[in-house]
């Protein structure tokens, strides 16, 4: 295999998962080709006229297939483009791209500190956006790897500042054992006040308030995705019922189905999405 044929393949392929085309890509040394064809994906990952072939032949899967191959590619350049899509635009909430992309978050965190400020940067841009607002919740992995003071300063100020699931980004500076965290952790369990009705939003967020507090000086290990996932290959191997052919929905069922609605096929995709295309 040549590298212009996997990135055929990998541009391509409908069904199943090209293991031999990500695998030929992941080995190949620093490649600026490759790293171009990344960003390109990322930059196009829901760009509508993209995913549905009308410029480029993209399938749906693309970019989650070179989003494979960027773990043994990652760069700065690919950093500011996953911090962007996550930062710039509402996009859908959950999909395999999206994990695969938190994986990136963790992998080039992990790797580059310069890394942790764009992501940290990227959800005070966030934050900013009117409604509806992107899922910059998928930066917040970043935290795991915050290693300065002055990221410890950025973190330490988008706790006073309205962000989603402040709570929940609290137990995750907790679960790493980040003691110059907790009189601020405090500080938002004190202003949350304890009077919230048991079941209720209130409840839960005082809860995990509580929590935080209760790990932050225990060194709990920390259990990012990127910790915990395996290698890619295995974990993608449990997911390949996801990516079989699914039988087309008759004409009876897409003249009553619409552009944003479930596809009728199964597939969990929107109609759009999915067999729209064919």
């Amino acid at each position: 295999m040549d590298k212009n044929k996997a990135f055929e393949i990998l541009d391509t392929q409908r069904y199943g998962i090209p293991y031999e085309a990500i695998a030929f890509l992941r080995g190949l040394e620093k490649d600026v080709e490759v790293e171009a064809k990344i960003i390109e994906r990322i930059k196009g990952a829901y760009n509508e006229d993209v995913i549905l072939g009308n410029s480029s032949k993209q399938t749906y899967h693309s970019a989650l297939w070179y989003c494979i191959v960027a773990e043994n590619h990652l760069s700065l350049e690919i950093v500011e483009w996953i911090a962007k899509l996550f930062s710039s635009e509402a996009i859908p909430d959950w999909d395999m791209l999206n994990e695969q992309l938190l994986y990136l978050v963790g992998a080039s965190s992990s790797k580059f500190p310069e890394a942790v400020d764009s992501y940290l940067d990227a959800i005070r841009k966030a934050i900013k956006l009117d409604d509806p607002k992107p899922p910059y919740m998928y930066l917040y992995e970043s935290v795991f790897f915050v290693s300065t003071t002055a990221q410890q300063e950025k973190v330490l100020s988008l706790l006073k500042e309205n962000i989603d699931r402040k709570s929940l980004f609290s137990v995750m500076l907790a679960e790493k054992g980040y003691d110059w965290a907790k009189a601020t952790i405090e500080e938002l369990k004190n202003a949350h006040g304890e009077k919230h009705s048991k079941g209720s939003e209130g409840y839960h967020t005082l809860e995990e308030y509580n929590y935080a507090l209760s790990i932050i000086d225990q060194n709990v290990k920390a259990q990012c995705f990127f910790s915990m996932r395996p290698e890619w290959d295995v974990h993608y191997k449990g997911l390949e019922p996801m990516f079989i052919e699914q039988e087309a929905p008759s004409l009876m069922d897409l003249s009553k189905v619409g552009r944003n609605d479930l596809c009728p096929c199964g597939s969990g995709k929107k109609y759009k999405k999915c067999c729209l295309r064919n």
